[in-house]
């Protein structure tokens, strides 16, 4: 049941560009008895295994969420999210999804090669410039809105199952990985008209993979992996202790991360 938010997405275990379960989604009324909107696209083998909603002025408080599956789909790990709305009442968590939601596991792990970092946002006024720096622990919190983790993935990038015949997550099909990676300040200021100061997980996003380049540019023949352990051995712990599905290994920090990738 929705709280209030304006975009509703399902996602399910099926290999993306080749869904061959078809699912569709539906907001009712609270009372259950009048949908409100339907996402009711084909999945016959070439298309993703997604469907979405949106209401640009937002669904009605305690809207209830229905999946369908098709008569002739196959049991599939599903995932619901309210972007950018308030937290469903009933959840779960691992909210994170997407292309942010890949690779970043163990390096030794093939399953990694070509990783993607997912960013957590912290708000830049919880640490001040030289005068009231980052400390870590709970005096830095990630932003209410930002993603949380664990991610669950279920093929190769090839396309392959990871474990055939288990897509589920209550058989622990597939693989378990840490997301968000790491996490970086938002509320930056920008040049770009509209958008200083700058917040969200976009602007975190961005300001990590600056500090990534200044890792790059310190070392240029620092590898991917490289810089990966540099940024994430020297990030400050926040939230819980150690790696956390909150904040992942925690604020990377620039001087520290780039004393790693040249030494």
């Amino acid at each position: 049941m929705l709280t209030a938010t304006g975009l509703v997405d399902l996602f399910w275990s099926d290999p993306w560009s080749h869904a061959t379960n078809d699912y569709d989604l539906f907001i009712l009324n609270a009372a259950g008895t009048a949908i409100l909107a339907a996402s009711t696209d084909i999945q016959d083998g070439t298309q993703d295994p997604i469907e979405e909603l949106y209401n640009s002025n937002g669904f009605p408080a305690n809207s209830r969420i229905v999946v369908a599956a098709k008569a002739t789909a196959q049991p599939r790990a599903i995932h619901v999210d309210n972007f950018f709305g308030e937290p469903l009442q009933i959840r779960t968590s691992g909210t994170t999804a997407g292309h942010n939601a890949s690779g970043g596991c163990i390096v030794s792990n093939p399953l990694c090669a070509g990783r993607a970092f997912g960013v957590a946002a912290v708000a830049w006024n919880s640490g001040r410039g030289f005068t009231r720096p980052f400390t870590g622990g709970a005096t830095n919190p990630t932003e209410v809105f930002s993603s949380d983790g664990p991610r669950r993935i279920f093929y190769r990038p090839d396309g392959t199952p990871i474990t055939p015949g288990n897509l589920l997550f209550a058989t622990n099909g597939g693989m378990v990985l840490v997301k968000p990676d790491i996490t970086a300040a938002d509320g930056n200021s920008t040049r770009t008209p509209g958008f200083s100061p700058f917040f969200g997980t976009s602007a975190a996003a961005p300001h990590a993979a600056g500090i990534a380049a200044l890792l790059k540019s310190a070392n240029p023949a620092a590898t991917g992996a490289q810089i990966f352990n540099a940024l994430t051995s020297t990030a400050l712990d926040i939230r819980a202790p150690g790696v956390d599905r909150d904040s992942g290994y925690g604020i990377i920090m620039a001087p520290a991360a780039v004393n790693a990738v040249i030494h």
